[in-house]
C-alpha cells in the first residue's frame, strides 16, 4: 500500500490522472518493487479541472462522483477512491464491490457507507442519479475492542478501518490526499511497511524460463555434437 501511494503521489504531482487504478494495474518485480501499469486512460489535468468523460475507471473501482453525475467534473480524489477498494481488496482477497451495472455499483456503495447526509456532501443532493432511499452503513467506523468482523467478512482493526473510511470518503474534497494517507498512523503499527530492497523476492519466471532453454539448447548441441563426432567429422 504504501509502495501504491508513493506512485500514486508522484503522479498527482506531476499533474496526472490515472483513471483506471485497480489491482490488475499493480505489478509486482522479482524484487518486490511495486509497478503501476497501464496508462491508457491517464490523462494530464490542470487548474481549473475541467469537465472529462465519465467513461473511465473500471466499475468496482469507480468514485461516487463518477457515476452519480452524467457530466462529472472530476480531480486526482478519483484515484484514490480506487486506492481505498484496492486496500479493502488485500484484505478480502477478492473485489469490495461486485456490480454488474452502475445500478448495482451505486447501491453497494450505499450500501456500505450510507447515504451521505448534507453535511457530508452536499452534491450528492444536486447529482442526476442520487437515490432517494435512505441507506444505513454496514460499514462501522467505531469497532468494538473485542469485535473484528464488519462489511462482507472484511477484518480489519480501528487504525485499517479509519483510513479505509477517509479513502473511501464520498465527498471528493474531503477525500485523503496520497501524501496525507502516507502519513496515517496504520503505517506507524508493527509490522511496519518494509523498505521495497527489503520485501521478500521470488524467483522471475521469465529468468527460470531463460535458464531451462538455454540448457535445452546446450543439451541439443552437445547430442549434435556426439553424432558428428561418431561420424567422423568434427566441429
Amino acid at each position: 500500500m504504501l509502495q501504491l501511494l508513493d506512485g500514486v503521489e508522484y503522479m498527482h504531482r506531476n499533474w496526472i490522472i490515472h483513471r483506471d487504478l485497480k489491482s490488475s494495474n499493480l505489478l509486482l518485480t522479482a524484487d518486490g518493487l511495486l509497478k503501476i501499469c497501464d496508462f491508457g486512460m491517464a490523462r494530464k489535468y490542470g487548474n481549473p479541472i475541467k469537465r472529462y468523460t465519465s467513461l473511465v475507471v473500471t466499475l468496482s473501482y469507480r468514485a461516487p462522483e463518477i457515476l452519480l453525475d452524467k457530466n462529472p467534473k472530476y480531480t486526482r480524489a478519483l484515484d484514490i477512491w480506487s486506492v481505498g477498494c484496492i486496500l479493502a481488496e488485500f484484505y478480502l482477497n477478492k473485489p469490495l464491490f461486485t456490480a454488474k451495472n452502475e445500478f448495482e455499483q451505486i447501491t453497494q456503495i450505499l450500501d456500505l457507507l450510507g447515504t451521505p447526509t448534507f453535511k457530508d456532501w452536499s452534491n450528492f443532493f444536486k447529482m442526476t442519479f442520487a437515490p432517494r432511499k435512505k441507506y444505513s452503513p454496514t460499514l462501522m467506523e467505531k469497532l468494538p475492542t473485542k469485535q473484528k468482523m464488519t462489511h462482507k467478512g472484511l477484518i480489519l482493526d480501528n487504525s485499517a478501518l479509519n483510513l479505509l473510511l477517509k479513502l473511501l470518503t464520498y465527498n471528493p474534497k474531503k477525500r485523503l490526499t496520497a501524501r496525507e494517507a502516507k502519513q496515517h498512523c496504520w503505517f506507524q503499527e508493527t509490522p511496519k511497511p518494509l523498505n521495497y530492497t527489503l520485501m521478500p523476492t521470488f524467483p522471475s519466471l521469465n529468468k527460470e524460463i531463460r535458464i531451462q532453454a538455454l540448457r535445452r539448447i546446450q543439451k541439443e548441441k552437445s547430442i549434435q555434437e556426439n553424432i558428428l563426432k561418431n561420424d567422423g567429422f568434427h566441429l
